[in-house]
């Protein structure tokens, strides 16, 4: 069997006889293929540039896609990338604009782009669209036997993802490059797509779509969704480069083609008659879709996949049950990476072998002789999602934020603790201290309130660490000042409201030198 080998051919069209020239496409393909080949391996001969100049027609184009698809084999995947004007006709139907269109006998359809791909012998196919009204519709991506895709070319067919949707424009936001090329090549770039050596084209899907909805929070009527459609079995993944500083794995940790299983916990749990089940508790991230109709075989894949796996035995009650089979596994299923990192998981599953007590709170299910499962969808998964991609920040953004934010913390607290040595040394009483703490604590509360909740970081962003120590700061200064700004003296003594703010201001200044130590390193 021949290696897998990608191959890109990617055209920016930037004149036009029918239409208003354009000045960033063929930037557009070239900064395409730059990023791809940043974390992707391929060759340099595998790389097609269809213009250097902006300029070709639609005859033109044909003959160079057609060529490219026809030199390809079996194991390859290739990659088509267009930036352009394109166009619905009166039929529906989408066209691309080449240098020479007037009319649709000058059109390039996306169908035809298709079928040329369809006749060529690669097993997967890529068609990537940065073009006005570019969602091709699920017409055009050719019907596949599923059957037969699964029992002979698993993971056989095309891929296409579109700047937008067909009553959308793509745009650019700096005259030199499109939203979406650039949101692709942003996401291309990140070294945290690549797992298993690989990256999965629907992580690239994902993270392109978080750049575009915090693209469009920001520009109201100018707004681009990106659409991705399929006929492929599974996901596309393409080969990765290998890092020279891979991420560390988990200790318990199990990679299939479809799914990871993370975050494996054992330990028994204590049913009926004091009977002790080994018990798992894991986590999933699926590398395909699931569904309420799927969720039942990926359950028993699941469980099936722990029982195969030498798991390790790390406690005490682990030990003395190492000989019984598993008994007992609960399972969190994220839909990808993203959704893992932010904790919103979209089902959770109850395996068991025996039904002999109250694990499955409803839904109990038997398979066979394999056990009983149930799951349950959750229910604040649209809406978790929706809120995290609704306050997600950019870097620039992020570091904004929270320096406006800090610096009122700093401010306030610094005034918190001159206020508190003053009623230290007696020049403030105890009620007066209260007073301005209570006061102090409302601004801080106000402070607290922006920042919980409404405020995240780009998925894998670089500054991570320096947004979790920046909310850190804002709660330690909160719990600070509360201390005093809460105290009833019926209730309490001074030394002990002393001692707390004692306690708590080292906590707030040793969180603070954290802080700064980040700024410092980040160079913020």
């Amino acid at each position: 069997m021949e290696d897998k080998m990608v191959k890109v051919f990617a055209c920016g069209v930037n004149e036009y006889r029918g239409a208003i020239n354009l000045d960033f496409c063929v930037n557009d393909s070239r900064e395409f293929c730059s990023a791809f080949q940043e974390n992707i391996i391929i060759n340099q001969e595998d790389i097609t540039i269809a213009t250097d100049d902006g300029e070709i027609s639609n005859t033109e184009y044909c003959k160079r896609l057609k060529e490219f698809c026809d030199a390809s084999s079996e194991e390859d995947i290739l990659v088509v990338f267009h930036s352009g004007h394109g166009g619905v006709d009166e039929h529906d139907d989408i066209f691309l604009l080449m240098t020479n269109s007037l009319n649709e006998s000058t059109y390039v359809y996306t169908d035809q782009i298709i079928n040329f791909l369809n006749c060529s012998k690669a097993k997967s196919k890529v068609v990537i669209l940065d073009c006005c009204h570019s969602d091709v519709g699920d017409k055009f991506i050719p019907p596949i036997d599923e059957e037969e895709v699964v029992e002979k070319f698993y993971g056989k067919g095309i891929t296409v993802f579109c700047a937008c949707k067909k009553w959308e424009e793509s745009t650019t936001e700096d005259g030199k490059i499109s939203v979406f090329t650039k949101f692709l090549c942003e996401s291309l770039k990140s070294e945290y797509l690549i797992r298993d050596n690989v990256v999965y084209f629907n992580d690239l899907q994902n993270m392109v779509s978080i750049y575009a909805q915090n693209y469009n929070r920001k520009h109201p009527g100018e707004e681009q969704t990106p659409v991705m459609r399929t006929s492929m079995i599974g996901t596309l993944t393409l080969p990765a480069r290998i890092l020279k500083e891979k991420r560390k794995k988990q200790k318990y940790f199990i990679e299939t083609r479809e799914v990871d299983i993370l975050d494996i916990e054992n330990d028994c749990k204590t049913g009926k008659n004091k009977q002790y089940r080994k018990y798992y508790s894991i986590k999933v991230v699926m590398k395909k879709n699931i569904t309420e109709e799927t969720i039942v075989e990926e359950i028993s894949k699941v469980v099936k996949t722990l029982k195969g796996a030498n798991l390790l035995l790390s406690s005490k009650n682990q030990i003395l049950l190492k000989n019984h089979p598993i008994e007992i596994v609960y399972i969190l299923f994220y839909s990808d990476y993203i959704d893992y990192k932010a904790n919103i998981y979209k089902y959770l599953a109850v395996w068991t072998l025996y039904d002999d007590y109250n694990w499955h709170k409803k839904n109990v299910i038997k398979i066979n002789k394999e056990g009983y499962y149930s799951w349950d969808y959750n229910s604040l998964y649209q809406y978790l999602k929706k809120m995290r991609i609704q306050y997600i920040f950019t870097d620039d953004e992020l570091i904004s934020f929270w320096k406006n934010q800090i610096a009122i913390v700093i401010r306030k607290t610094s005034q918190f603790d001159r206020e508190y040595h003053s009623y230290k040394i007696g020049d403030m009483d105890i009620n007066q201290f209260c007073k301005h703490s209570n006061e102090i604590y409302s601004e801080l509360q106000a402070v607290y309130n922006q920042c919980d909740d409404a405020c995240f970081p780009m998925p894998y962003s670089k500054y991570e660490k320096f947004h979790d120590k920046s909310y850190e700061l804002v709660t330690n200064a909160r719990s600070l000042v509360f201390i005093s700004a809460s105290y009833k003296k019926e209730n309490s003594n001074e030394k002990n409201l002393k001692d707390c703010i004692e306690l708590e201001l080292k906590n707030y200044y040793k969180t603070l030198k954290e802080w700064e130590d980040i700024m410092q390193i980040e160079k913020i």
